[in-house]
């Protein structure tokens, strides 16, 4: 299978995953996103990584030149992508299961998974903005 068809099925899994995570029912917001997106985006990626393996340095980690060498391939991109893929709809599952148990408005979680899918790391900030502001007791919770 080719790298652009194996790109194109697994950017198709995660945005599922993200779509139930957004728009699913409760019970099946947690369970279908984790339970069958995430392990697929992981499938993939394990298919991926042991050709990408083949003849890498370990020490390639160890330096940003070394880290830019790993990039140098089609397949090494890929590899890289999935693995963004899958570990930022595991945050957004964190994220949404969290904001469920704290009692958060489930729309106003809407832009903190939206970053997370599209930026990662700022989603999971803005997530966590919104939680310390809905401790200190502004009206973030369902009524």
């Amino acid at each position: 299978m080719s790298p652009t068809t194996l790109f194109s099925i697994a950017s198709t899994i995660a945005f599922i995953g993200w779509l139930g995570l957004i728009f699913l029912p409760k019970p099946w917001r947690f369970r279908f996103p984790i339970a069958v997106c995430a392990p697929g985006l992981a499938v993939v990626y394990a298919v991926l990584i042991i050709p990408a393996l083949k003849g890498m340095d370990p020490m390639a980690f160890s330096t940003l030149e070394g880290v830019m060498s790993l990039q140098g391939s089609e397949l090494a991109a890929l590899v890289g992508w999935v693995h963004y893929l899958a570990f930022d709809l595991v945050v957004g599952w964190v994220i949404a299961n969290d904001a469920d148990l704290q009692g958060l408005n489930r729309w106003l979680m809407v832009p903190a998974l939206l970053l997370t899918f599209m930026l990662g790391p700022v989603g999971w900030l803005t997530y966590l903005i919104i939680r310390t502001i809905s401790k200190r007791g502004w009206s973030l919770r369902w009524q």
